[in-house]
């Protein structure tokens, strides 16, 4: 059974916040959302257009923004709340064997990972964060973030991880697509990326990422980042 929440939350575009008066469309609320709801109700094509709300939202240097349809106008240029144009793609095709998303938008994807590398990619990291682990919680009820440094993952670990797991959607788009030049690209930025991450971020010796935090060791974990040591 589905609580009014999730309902209201569907507006043309799925928004955030039916308890107060923000109600906007942020991206990253739905990286994972938009797959635990396509379980429960069929929202394949309410997402399919909403990737072109994204696409329509994106800048000429190929900018995505946080909010889309962008009525906040919150150009972070950060990688985690624009991936859901690539992850809730992937959704509609692996939930709903709809490509029509991927193949519609595949340019503008392609436009907003270049931009990404050439502004902010650096010898494999990519050195753009805006939110961080968003709302780890914290040590104590009264405050909204940790301020306990072993609690707090580095932002550009975050970026470096998930724009590694952009780089294998957009080999698996490519693929799809019978583009196996932009698919070979995309795989050896990708290995690029995954040696500067492990060379930066995993500790050899006591086996974990960064600070050890949860977010440091799930995400190279969920998005195949792990080396083979042994």
């Amino acid at each position: 059974m589905l609580s009014g929440e999730s309902v209201s939350n569907y507006k043309g575009m799925p928004v955030d916040c039916p308890q107060r008066n923000e109600r906007q469309p942020w991206l990253g609320d739905r990286a994972v959302g938009c797959l635990g709801e396509s379980f429960v109700m069929e929202n394949g094509q309410l997402y399919s257009k909403w990737m072109d709300d994204i696409r329509d939202a994106q800048r000429e240097d190929g900018c995505i923004p946080d909010v889309a349809p962008s009525y906040l106008n919150y150009y972070t240029d950060n990688i985690t709340w624009p991936s859901v144009f690539l992850l809730s793609s992937d959704m509609v095709y692996s939930q709903f064997g709809n490509i029509q998303p991927i193949v519609k938008n595949y340019d503008a994807m392609k436009k907003w990972m270049d931009h990404m590398k050439k502004e902010y990619l650096r010898e494999g990291i990519m050195t753009r964060d805006e939110y961080g682990d968003w709302c780890v919680p914290p040590e104590s009820p009264e405050l909204i973030h940790s301020k306990d440094p072993k609690r707090q993952t580095d932002g550009l670990l975050v970026s470096t991880a998930y724009y590694y797991k952009m780089l294998a959607l957009m080999s698996k788009f490519a693929t799809l697509q019978n583009k196996t030049e932009d698919a070979k690209e995309f795989d050896a930025i990708a290995a690029n990326v995954k040696d500067a991450f492990n060379k930066k971020y995993f500790n050899t010796d006591s086996l974990f990422y960064g600070n050890n935090s949860a977010t440091s060791n799930l995400l190279p974990l969920a998005f195949g980042m792990v080396p083979i040591i042994w």
